[in-house]
């Protein structure tokens, strides 16, 4: 997703909020293979990453890391050290991989996208990675992810598996690019290859849009 951004849409601003450890073939690095001028704003609510993350992007001019929760969008984008890094009056790649399913419930997942969409310029593109629960027409798999589902949250942490409608929500009434919401393997893949198609492959979805 952040290649096709940087490649194929023409983005050099990103911000990616939950992002975790920053590793190799990281968001910054892969966008300035094809943007060499491409920024990149990290978002973490750990302070421990964040001590972590500048030593490794110390090397990085085009990078940014804000200790910030998404559950406070607004803190987010009106930091004063955002608004200077990021012009949000031009189209941002704004990334929530992998952040929205570790909210509970009755935090209001749909309500904090829609201020972040409402903030961000004509010409930007979301692009979102969730836990999904696989639908009736994969009735095992649905069966072995809700196993997992308790699982993970009674031994692992937090997590909901939410379904196809819900996360499709989160878009708004942006434009979702072509495939659509799918399963991460399926999402432009530069190599078509045989993945194995189980619970894991069905319940981890993906897709991109674009504010008209």
């Amino acid at each position: 997703m952040v290649r096709y951004l940087t490649a194929k849409a023409g983005i050099h601003q990103l911000v990616d909020i939950g992002s975790g450890l920053p590793t190799q073939g990281n968001v910054y690095e892969v966008a300035r293979e094809n943007a060499p001028r491409a920024r990149t704003v990290y978002v973490d609510s750990d302070p421990l990453v964040r001590t972590h993350a500048l030593a490794l992007l110390a090397s990085g001019p085009g990078t940014l890391f804000l200790t910030a929760d998404l559950r406070e969008p607004e803190t987010i984008l009106n930091d004063p050290g955002m608004r200077d890094f990021i012009d949000l009056s031009q189209p941002v790649g704004m990334l929530l991989f992998a952040i929205l399913h570790h909210l509970n419930d009755d935090e209001d997942q749909g309500g904090i996208v829609a201020r972040i969409r409402e903030a961000l310029a004509p010409g930007s593109y979301l692009a979102i990675s969730s836990f999904r629960m696989p639908g009736p027409e994969h009735p095992d798999d649905a069966a072995k992810t809700t196993e997992m589902e308790k699982l993970f949250n009674e031994k692992l942490g937090t997590g909901r598996w939410r379904d196809h409608g819900e996360i499709l929500s989160w878009f708004g009434d942006w434009e979702l690019l072509t495939p659509g919401l799918v399963p991460l393997p399926e999402w432009r893949p530069p190599v078509r290859g045989s993945t194995k198609r189980n619970a894991t492959y069905y319940g981890f979805v993906g897709g991109v849009a674009r504010k008209p």
